[in-house]
């Protein structure tokens, strides 16, 4: 896999940057209402993959080594 370098022109006006936030905005709510519940299942899915299946009982005095 080789690095891809991309430039992103961020001088602009004002109003071409309010414009920009604004559509950033739109497309934010549009996706959201259309994938809401399913990115919603993935991050939950994703954190409980990542989480350890015996909490740490950092109090026992046991290293847990």
């Amino acid at each position: 896999m080789s690095m891809r370098i991309h430039k992103l022109t961020t001088y602009m006006h004002a109003g071409e940057a309010c414009t920009l936030i604004e559509f950033l905005d739109q497309l934010r709510e549009v996706l959201l209402q259309a994938y809401g519940d399913e990115i919603t299942a993935m991050l939950q899915q994703a954190t409980t993959q990542h989480e350890p299946a015996e909490p740490l009982d950092l109090f026992s005095g046991e290293e847990p080594f």
